[in-house]
């Protein structure tokens, strides 16, 4: 059985054609992030099309378009509960960010990706690179990574020693690696200059989402 993911902004033809598309289909999930008159006759209009198809629907509202990391998580959350299904996610409704955010989560979590060509009304596929989290970091990274995300996001390098174990001198090499890479940043401690504070970059709660719930 298949669950359709899709995202929705004013135009209902661009998630129809998927639904009609593909056999065995047994849901339809639905982002949407305003609730303007436009939008939810858009809404309105797939619903009673799935009516037609005796199809279940559901609907999550995203609260807000432009956080591209929280829209990301709020949709692999909604993917998490259907991951025994195969899922198709179909990208082409709503704003720039809302699409960005779902082919973000297509490409961490292998899902395939499909869009509705405007001028043909056709639905085609979305080649893209799969990234598991394995693949961008180590596991020692991936280590460090969750000890600072369970520590509230950040944490003082002496305490993530004693956290791993190991010695300060032999973290910082790791650390300035990682903060190269754009997965943590290295700031001064305002409490105490001679210290540093290192942050897990924004992103870093996809990458951990992923490796918790595979």
């Amino acid at each position: 059985m298949v669950v359709i993911f899709g995202t929705i902004g004013y135009e209902p033809k661009s998630i129809i054609p998927t639904l009609t598309g593909h056999a065995n289909v047994e849901k339809l999930i639905l982002f949407y992030t305003s609730k303007n008159e436009e939008v939810m006759k858009a809404v309105n209009e797939v619903h009673n099309y799935c009516k037609k198809m005796n199809l279940p629907y559901e609907d999550i509202r995203l609260e807000d378009p432009y956080d591209l990391i929280a829209t990301a998580l709020r949709m692999k959350k909604a993917l998490q509960q259907h991951k025994d299904k195969d899922i198709i996610f179909n990208v082409t409704g709503s704003t720039k960010v809302i699409s960005a955010a779902a082919i973000i989560v297509c490409i961490i979590d292998n899902i395939p990706a499909v869009y509705v060509n405007e001028r043909t009304s056709k639905e085609e596929p979305l080649p893209l690179l799969n990234v598991k989290s394995k693949n961008i970091v180590t596991k020692k990274q991936l280590e460090i990574l969750k000890i600072i995300m369970k520590n509230g996001g950040s944490i003082r390098p002496v305490e993530l020693s004693k956290k791993l174990g190991i010695k300060p001198a032999s973290i910082s090499l790791q650390l300035r690696n990682m903060a190269r890479r754009g997965l943590i940043t290295i700031e001064r401690d305002p409490d105490n200059m001679r210290s540093n504070i290192v942050r897990n970059a924004e992103h870093v709660p996809l990458l951990l989402y992923s490796e918790e719930n595979e």
